[in-house]
């Protein structure tokens, strides 16, 4: 049973992710790839990473600079889950604006807009809060069927350790999953072997970040999931999260 949906059906394909913000095409690729998703929120804050920025075109989209989220100088070396969100700035009008000059050159920019206008004003507390609230906000938009859970809830309580949980075969475990699937960078932290012997496949989505027109000269991937969406809209930006196969290691 799903511990948060309570739907009778088991967890077959099961990923585990820390929550970033506003990630890339990949991760929703690698969310779309499982049947529950667990979002690992209770490891440490780390500055100048994914859980408080992403990058997005700059104005002469010939390159790329970062959307950021701002938190509490003083929250920097506690867990994202503790991690509060600085709300000495507006920090939401800031991604607005630098959001605008893509108005001229985005097909479905005022879609998107709307989307991440909405997204901003989802409400959260810690920075794990909102990067997880407005993930699944976007992921539903995306049709992406999926179950979560956040591993430092209370239901996780009675087989949750947090030395434990770098190993995606303990949340299988948890889960009586038979299938993990992680991100492409995760292949070097994992052993097959140790999969294997609990009889769980472990397996690597690899999103295929097909390029599109971004009106500039060389086309630059990996970007925010807002540039997809602004260059892609909805319905096709749907298409390409499903544009993914998955490398079985054992």
């Amino acid at each position: 049973m799903h511990p948060e949906t309570g739907q009778n059906r088991p967890v077959e394909r099961l990923g585990v992710m820390q929550p970033y913000f506003f990630p890339y095409l990949g991760y929703f690729s690698l969310i779309a790839a499982c049947d529950h998703f667990v979002f690992l929120d209770n490891v440490q804050f780390c500055p100048k990473s994914w859980m408080h920025r992403n990058r997005v075109l700059t104005q002469n989209r010939e390159n790329w600079t970062y959307l950021q989220i701002p938190v509490r100088k003083d929250h920097f070396g506690v867990n994202i889950n503790q991690c509060l969100i600085s709300e000495e700035n507006d920090w939401r009008k800031t991604v607005v604006s630098q959001l605008a000059h893509l108005a001229r050159v985005a097909p479905f920019y005022r879609q998107t807009m709307e989307l991440v206008s909405e997204s901003l004003h989802l409400p959260a507390e810690s920075l794990a809060d909102y990067n997880i609230a407005s993930t699944r906000f976007l992921a539903g938009k995306l049709g992406i069927n999926t179950s979560y859970e956040n591993i430092s809830r209370p239901s996780f309580n009675y087989r949750y350790s947090p030395e434990l949980s770098k190993y995606g075969w303990y949340v299988c475990d948890a889960f009586g999953a038979p299938y993990y699937i992680n991100a492409p960078g995760g292949e070097h932290l994992h052993l097959p072997e140790s999969f294997t012997e609990r009889n769980i496949k472990l397996g690597f989505v690899q999103p295929r970040l097909l390029p599109y027109e971004q009106r500039n000269s060389t086309f630059i991937a990996g970007l925010s999931i807002i540039d997809v969406l602004m260059f892609n809209g909805i319905a096709t930006t749907t298409g390409l999260v499903k544009e993914f196969t998955i490398k079985w290691k054992n």
